[in-house]
């Protein structure tokens, strides 16, 4: 196998790891969003118990939640803790 043929397989690769990042990161996003009435970050965080910056952290996926947070997130958000793991997986 050539070098051009390794340097373009390792950039599909890593094209292909990099959009399923970003979708997985975007599952607390589209969460809130459809949470009627589709709330903010700011009100989300509030209801959490939390300040909009560390919710921004979570929404980015550069703060992984704890489980604790994670039942804070879901009652904040309506949903089951169960449809915060599921939505992340799936999508």
């Amino acid at each position: 196998m050539t070098t051009l043929g390794n340097n373009i397989r390792t950039a599909r690769r890593d094209a292909k790891r990099t959009r399923r990042e970003e979708e997985g990161r975007d599952w607390l996003k589209r969460t809130r969003i459809d949470a009627p009435p589709g709330i903010t970050q700011a009100e989300a965080a509030a209801r959490a118990g939390m300040k909009q910056p560390q919710w921004t952290l979570y929404e980015t996926g550069r703060l992984t939640p704890t489980i604790g947070t994670l039942r804070r997130v879901a009652v904040a958000l309506g949903v089951t803790v169960e449809t915060l793991l599921t939505e992340g997986e799936e999508r």
